[in-house]
């Protein structure tokens, strides 16, 4: 599985995005504009990825689905427990970045992800707790969200409507043709020797 699966995401490839064609529209280029300059998001999302690839805390509301549903919470506490988190059993939230580093500081930092192909991965954050594109456009307009450790660097940025719908323009344009669908399926029947399990949540790995 470790080594399948990066083998397949290195056949998605992203053609089309009018960023790279040159066919942005106006909105589009304005809105580039903004992105690096009034809205600063190229402070992070940078290089040909469109990320810095570094942990920020932006301040993302918590998904507490993860800790209402036992299932879920049960989940997140192996995880956790396997990744030595200290006081893991009363942790309320997801300790992004300080799974690699155990230092306070790196609480609720996570890497900042690429804006490739963007169009395609709703919810945003790296939890879901936004919906939709304007409404990542307004909680940096906002300046984040709210915690102890957010990043310095995010600030309210006091755009106007027109310029907010130019933002999404342009992330938008950085998206090109869909990486699957029915001309990405195998042409070769689902292998057989990986049948469905039936009630998987109840059988023991």
């Amino acid at each position: 599985m470790r080594k399948a699966i990066p083998e397949y995401l290195k056949t998605l490839t992203s053609t089309g995005a009018p960023f790279d064609t040159g066919k942005m529209s106006a909105s589009a280029k304005r809105g580039m504009k903004l992105f690096k300059g009034k809205a600063g998001c190229i402070q992070c999302h940078n290089g040909p990825l469109l990320s810095d690839l570094k942990p920020h805390n932006t301040g993302v509301p918590e998904n507490f689905d993860v800790f209402m549903d036992p299932m879920n919470h049960q989940a997140f506490m192996a995880f956790t427990m396997f990744q030595g988190i200290p006081n893991y059993r009363n942790l309320k939230r997801d300790p992004g970045y300080f799974n690699v580093t155990l230092e306070k500081k790196d609480m609720g930092k996570f890497i900042t992800p690429s804006l490739r192909e963007l169009k395609y991965s709703a919810p945003y954050m790296h939890n879901g707790m936004i919906k939709t594109l304007p409404e990542v456009v307004e909680f940096y307009n906002n300046g984040g969200g709210k915690d102890s450790l957010k990043s310095k660097k995010l600030k309210p940025l006091g755009l106007s409507a027109g310029e907010k719908k130019d933002l999404v323009a342009f992330l938008e344009s950085l998206s090109g043709e869909p990486l699957t669908g029915p001309k990405h399926v195998w042409s070769q029947p689902y292998p057989s020797e990986y049948p469905v399990i039936e009630n998987w949540t109840q059988v023991r790995n």
